[in-house]
């Protein structure tokens, strides 16, 4: 839209990635990772009324390090681990004088974070799961996407935790799961938390119920 003939883009970038795991014992397992990314902006950058104004954005780069362990013995599955990964080049939008959407590079930003999850075989078909996260993902330089951000300002639409609670049942030509999933506090606006409480999603939680039949014994 707003553009004559044809737009285009094209980037490329070397990833190289590096990771070891060492058996602890036959059940228990630890691992490390270190690589680096790039994300290229999305194709909705097109999307504008002058899309060669948002043309311009560079690829956001990032180098991630995580590590954890894996525990499996019997019916029972778990893992725990960290990550820190630190990007560059972060593409968000804003608006210019002439009220066109403008894809930007706004600096660097650090996610970090803790996780874990798990799951039991109860018996019967029946198997319990559950998952956690503490997430933290931060503006490390000031005033890339608005006057008011500041560095350890949030960015936006990362919640600051996320949690899965639940059960599954599997037997035979029938499933069924029940889960229910928490959400932490986030932030709606492209200035994240600098954009004030008004633009502040408070934490919920929602509860999905699903039942299933195979058919296949009747095709």
């Amino acid at each position: 839209p707003g553009t004559n003939g044809q737009i285009s883009r094209s980037v490329s970038s070397v990833l190289p990635s590096l990771e070891a795991n060492y058996g602890f014992t036959p059940e228990l397992h630890g691992y490390a990772q270190w690589s680096r990314g790039a994300l290229t902006p999305n194709q909705n950058l097109f999307y504008t009324a002058n899309p060669a104004l948002g043309n311009q954005a560079e690829p956001q780069k990032s180098q991630a390090l995580q590590g954890g362990v894996i525990y499996t013995a019997g019916r029972v599955n778990l893992a725990a681990g960290a990550y820190l990964v630190d990007l560059k080049d972060y593409v968000s939008t804003t608006t210019d004088a002439n009220k066109n959407t403008v894809y930007v590079n706004s600096g660097r930003v650090r996610y970090r974070g803790v996780e874990a999850e798990g799951n039991v075989r109860l018996g019967y078909g029946l198997s319990a799961v559950a998952n956690a996260s503490i997430i933290r993902a931060q503006f490390r330089d000031a005033g890339m996407v608005s006057s008011a951000q500041q560095p350890g300002d949030s960015i936006p639409l990362v919640p600051t935790y996320t949690a899965l609670l639940g059960a599954l049942y599997s037997n035979g030509p029938w499933g069924a799961s029940l889960i229910t999933k928490f959400v932490g506090t986030e932030y709606q606006a492209a200035g994240g938390s600098s954009a004030g409480n008004d633009r502040r999603v408070s934490p919920y939680k929602y509860t999905n119920v699903t039942v299933s039949r195979s058919l296949d014994e009747w095709l």
